[in-house]
């Protein structure tokens, strides 16, 4: 209720709402029927300038990302290889397949396996995937 009553500041126009309400809950339980109590929704705000498109996409985009567990900071990135050259490229796949070698092992260590790590010259905590 302390929701409802903040959006809503006017005492005149609560006070209004309240009593019709408690009169048509009346009016049901004399009938023999019940009344669902009433519960503000707390919806999400628009933004300033957003269309209904927009805010249709960003709280499609927002719920998705809540259901798979990530947020706009741990989503994975991806880099434009159409401004690369192949060697460019090359390299680019090379490294991202050296890092992921790297969590591989550091993960493998982490469940006990025995792991040779001779060749271990890469970062983990850098780019995992690109746009190919």
């Amino acid at each position: 209720m302390a929701k409802f009553q903040r959006d809503n500041p006017h005492p005149i126009v609560r006070a209004w709402r309240e009593e019709s309400r408690r009169i048509y809950r009346l009016k049901k339980e004399a009938e023999g029927e019940t009344v669902r109590p009433y519960t503000f929704h707390d919806h999400v705000p628009w933004i300033r300038g957003e269309t209904h498109e927009s805010r249709e996409r960003r709280l499609h985009r927002d719920r998705a990302r809540k259901k798979r567990g990530v947020d706009e900071t741990t989503v994975r990135t991806w880099t434009d290889l159409s401004s690369m050259s192949d060697e460019e490229k090359a390299v680019h796949r090379r490294r991202l397949a050296a890092e992921r070698k790297a969590r591989e092992r550091l993960l493998l260590r982490a469940n006990g396996a025995n792991v040779d790590t001779s060749s271990e010259t890469v970062g983990v905590d850098d780019v995992e995937w690109g746009m190919f």
